[in-house]
């Protein structure tokens, strides 16, 4: 076996040095470390030798128009739709080409940029329940008869997680965004009963509280692959973000080879995986901690109204 050129050898060194030493994300939201950036130091976390941003689908050197009013945390304009790539700081967090010299300057892009800011939409959430629930079910239905194939699940190399928790606040992601898992689903509106003698408040209190349902396989289905279901919940309010939470039967596919979506109960509290397939797969898409699933309900209890 031939040996690898001083050249590989330089760009693998590079490679793994750059991953490990990368600067951290600045955003988080209520979550993470402090900004870095804070005292105006460059934002540094990217590595000469990884592969070009064109050639990444979804990056910020595809060249795709921002979303309306894109800002970045410094008050940047964005000239780009937001992303994330794992030569910039390990994809940890989303960033855009900007404009009028604002941000940092990348040396090995030769652009400005700085990392997106997404700010909680006031106006959209200022609205009723009932207007929030039609804005939305009126986009679904109108992309009913389209279908789109399950994205390519090594796309998570390329997306920032950070970004589903610090956009929380607002019922539709950034533009360029994609659902890498579960990326296929069906959508459903539902109202959710709760008996008259509940003690609980907010959704959760007497009455009947208006959402939708997303079901879908984190992975796709096939003949072989099993099912491996999941449910995604929104709840409307008025006047607040919506109340959102996610559940799930476990990381693996349902035993016995079983398609059955409804074979077994749903939770939000789910134990870590335990075969060694499914470990595997979550370290390969950079999952982390995500895979123990804990997502406490508490503030979906804590706003009274949409009843």
């Amino acid at each position: 076996m031939p040996k690898p050129s001083p050249i590989t050898c330089l760009a693998l060194a590079s490679l793994v040095s750059g991953m490990a030493t990368s600067a951290p994300c600045p955003i988080t939201g209520k979550f993470g470390a402090e900004c870095p950036f804070a005292a105006g130091k460059d934002l540094n976390g990217e590595v000469a030798s990884f592969p070009n941003p064109q050639m990444l689908p979804g990056h910020p050197g595809k060249g795709s128009e921002p979303d309306e009013g894109q800002k970045t945390i410094h008050g940047c304009t964005c000239q780009s739709a937001c992303g994330a790539s794992l030569d910039f700081g390990n994809a940890d967090c989303d960033y855009c080409w900007t404009d009028d010299k604002c941000g940092s300057y990348s040396w090995t892009r030769f652009k400005y940029y700085d990392y997106c800011a997404y700010p909680e939409d006031v106006k959209y959430n200022d609205q009723s329940y009932l207007e929030k629930q039609s804005y939305l079910w009126d986009n679904i239905v109108a992309t009913k008869d389209s279908y789109t194939p399950y994205p390519n699940v090594l796309n998570a190399f390329d997306e920032s997680m950070k970004t589903s928790f610090d956009y929380a606040t607002n019922d539709v992601m950034p533009k360029e965004r994609v659902k890498v898992i579960h990326g296929v689903g069906a959508i459903c509106k539902v109202d959710m009963q709760v008996s008259g003698d509940s003690p609980y408040t907010g959704i959760f209190q007497p009455g009947t509280a208006a959402g939708m349902v997303r079901m879908g396989s984190a992975l796709e289905v096939t003949e072989t692959s099993g099912m491996v279901p999941g449910i995604g919940v929104k709840f409307f309010r008025d006047g607040v973000p919506s109340a959102n939470w996610v559940e799930l039967v476990s990381l693996a596919p349902l035993p016995d080879n079983n398609y059955n979506f409804f074979a077994s109960d749903f939770s939000n509290h789910i134990a870590p995986p335990a075969d060694t397939v499914t470990k595997v797969r979550c370290i390969a898409l950079a999952l982390g901690l995500a895979c123990t699933i804990r997502d406490p309900l508490t503030r979906r209890a804590d706003v009274t109204n949409n009843i």
